[in-house]
Parts: C-alpha cells; sequence; structure tokens
C-alpha cells in the first residue's frame, strides 16, 4: 500500500501517473504524477484530500473517521483542574504529537493544529498544553501542510492574476494603435469621397456617362 509509480495502461498515453492506495481501506486513487516524484505525489495526493500520519496513507473518508474515533472521552473541567496537565496527559500528547507533528519539517502534518490535538485528546480548553511540550520536544508552530499548500496555491494563483493584467495591458495597446490607425483611415476615405464628389459636379452629367462614371 501506499503511493506507487503506474504505467500508462492507467491513463492517458504520454502521461505518468501515480496510484495511492489507504492503509487503512485498501481504497485506490489514481493521479497524475511524473514517475519517482514521491515529495510531488504526496502534496498532490494530500491536495486531493487524504494524510499521511507516521508513514501511513489514509484516505479522505478514513481520516475523518481517525479524527473521529481516535478522541478519548472528553473530560470535563471545573475551577478546581490544574493549570498544567498531569503526567498521563502528556504521555497522550506526546504519543500524539509524534503521530501529527513532522519535527524535520517544522510543521504539523495535514490540517492538524495545537487545537486539534488538545481537542482530541479530551481537553479542547487546553491547546496551550500541547504548545508548550510541542515547543520544547518537537519544534516551533511552522502551521501545517495545509497552510503550505494553500500559501503556495495562492502565491501561483497571484502570479496568474499578474500575467493576465500584464497580457490585458499588452491587448490594451494593441487596440489602442488599431484604433488610431482606423481613424487616419476613415479620414482618408473620408477625402477621396470629398474629392470624388467634386469631381462629379465639375464635369456635369453628360460627361460622367461618357467617362463611365456614375
Amino acid at each position: 500500500m501506499g503511493l506507487t509509480s503506474i504505467s500508462g495502461r492507467h491513463g492517458r498515453p504520454g502521461q505518468p501517473r501515480a496510484k495511492a492506495i489507504c492503509d487503512d481501506c485498501g481504497r485506490e486513487e489514481v493521479f497524475p504524477c511524473p514517475v519517482g516524484e514521491e515529495g510531488q505525489a504526496r502534496k498532490k495526493i494530500q491536495n486531493l484530500g487524504w494524510s499521511m500520519v507516521s508513514g501511513r496513507l489514509r484516505c479522505p473518508k478514513c481520516e475523518a473517521n481517525r479524527k473521529v474515533v481516535t478522541p478519548m472521552k472528553p473530560k470535563l473541567e471545573d475551577a478546581s483542574e490544574p493549570p498544567s496537565p498531569s503526567r498521563e496527559q502528556k504521555r497522550e500528547i506526546m504519543a500524539l504529537l509524534q503521530e501529527v507533528y513532522d519535527a524535520d519539517a517544522g510543521r504539523y502534518a495535514g490540517g492538524e493544529t495545537d487545537a486539534s490535538v488538545a481537542e482530541v485528546l479530551g481537553f479542547p480548553g487546553r491547546p496551550g498544553w500541547v504548545a508548550a511540550l510541542r515547543e520544547e520536544f518537537f519544534g516551533p508552530d511552522g502551521g501545517n501542510e495545509d497552510i503550505e499548500a494553500l500559501s503556495a496555491a495562492l502565491k501561483q494563483v497571484k502570479g496568474w492574476c499578474e500575467e493576465v493584467d500584464s497580457e490585458r495591458a499588452r491587448i490594451s495597446g494593441e487596440l489602442a494603435a488599431l484604433d488610431q490607425k482606423k481613424a487616419k483611415l476613415e479620414e482618408v476615405v473620408a477625402s477621396m469621397l470629398e474629392d470624388l464628389g467634386k469631381i462629379r459636379r465639375a464635369v456635369g452629367p453628360a460627361a460622367r456617362l461618357r467617362a463611365g462614371v456614375k
């Protein structure tokens, strides 16, 4: 299971593709991707809603089930609750951080955050507990893969907008030049029509008939 490159028979000729197989349910999804580009394949499949946590690939449905099934029963908080997590809560936070935080990249995987980890573990009002342990043992709050993917997509779209603006400016310049050329041609036509009128009036009807001019 996981991500693999596949033969051309699964896609259009000449278009390399990759196949993702869910490690939980076995669902398969084929998508365009250059052969051997594992990093690009991971980004593309995550943009399709899949997740890669601790080397385990899950389809959107299984990822949603993981977030629903794994939460422990919420613990009721009251005014007497201590300002810091218990030893057991620390162990739970550390265990889940090992699954959802990419220490090498300095960010969370998928769309996880300090708040989502706290919510999964049953103390949604205590994201600070997660932040403290994450900062000390794993790395900074460098966002997550979803934020990075959206930021990259936004940058690309902004670049396209700039290209469109540049193309519009070029076309507007060409249209202005054509308008000027058309105006000059219309002036020439008007002048020629005026000259033709003068000639007709000068030669008279009989002369025009002899000359074949109507």
